[in-house]
């Protein structure tokens, strides 16, 4: 069984950013190569980056099972009801345990109670692992966003929307 603990302060921080570290390493590497990668990691899911997104009004959370960081998500709410799904991730080692599916059940209280009536999460376009399991779990592909993020990188990704209330 999965809990999930509110990310604060500079430890909590700490084993987020490390934990991202981790999972894009393993996984997006063979997706967008390393030098994305790190670009993308020291812009967004640095302890820097964290505190500074935690600070702007987003909700980090991890994802711990038998005491260990398993994954965590980030999850912001709009304005028009939408909550942006920005973060969504489980370490490789607890892939298959069902630990997404009870991680989004968490999201969609969250943007239920913060008043959305639906969620959105991007996800890169040859992450087709990925996508299937947002499918899988309920989300609608509703197309393409190309998006500039500097250093001469693009992110190349599909928007996928839940809807809430159904």
């Amino acid at each position: 069984m999965a809990e999930f603990v509110k990310v604060w302060g500079e430890e909590l921080i700490r084993r987020t950013s490390r934990l991202a570290f981790a999972i894009w390493r393993e996984h997006y590497i063979p997706i967008v190569g390393e030098a994305q990668v790190e670009y993308m990691l020291d812009k967004f899911q640095s302890e820097r980056a964290i505190a500074r997104s935690i600070a702007e009004g987003c909700e980090y959370c991890l994802t711990t099972t038998a005491g260990e960081d398993a994954g965590y998500f980030a999850l912001q709410i709009e304005p028009e009801k939408k909550a942006f799904l920005s973060k969504f991730y489980v370490a490789k080692r607890f892939r298959g345990e069902g630990l997404g599916r009870e991680s989004l059940e968490y999201v969609k209280q969250l943007a239920e109670a913060g008043g959305a009536d639906e969620i959105y999460l991007t996800v890169n376009k040859n992450n087709s692992d990925s996508i299937r399991i947002y499918e899988k779990l309920g989300f609608e592909n509703r197309g393409s966003i190309v998006m500039d993020i500097g250093g001469g990188y693009v992110m190349d990704d599909y928007k996928m929307v839940f809807e809430l209330g159904g």
